[in-house]
């Protein structure tokens, strides 16, 4: 089951555990974009990897994108990150 952007939309209150496609609406990206970010550390890990069930935890997700967290996510804009991922470029 993937989740698709219209559908999630709608959400007041994110679930604690997302799959890829979820995280990918959650940040307003691609979801090939969550695995570049993963990748490159701005984005954590999962927290389930289980054959075909993997999740991430949507408090680490908010965490390492605070200001509070130090991450390279937060000294750039949500623009720079986009752009550099579109283009290949950290």
């Amino acid at each position: 089951m993937t989740a698709r952007r219209a559908d999630l939309e709608g959400l007041p209150n994110w679930p604690l555990l997302l799959s890829r496609e979820m995280v990918a609406a959650f940040l307003s990206i691609h979801p090939d974009t969550v695995d570049d970010w993963v990748e490159k550390k701005l984005l954590p890990e999962p927290t389930i990897r289980r054959r075909s069930c993997v999740r991430w935890d949507r408090r680490a997700i908010e965490q390492a994108l605070s200001p509070s967290s130090g991450t390279v996510a937060n000294q750039v804009t949500e623009h720079d990150l986009i752009e550099r991922a579109r283009n290949g470029t950290y």
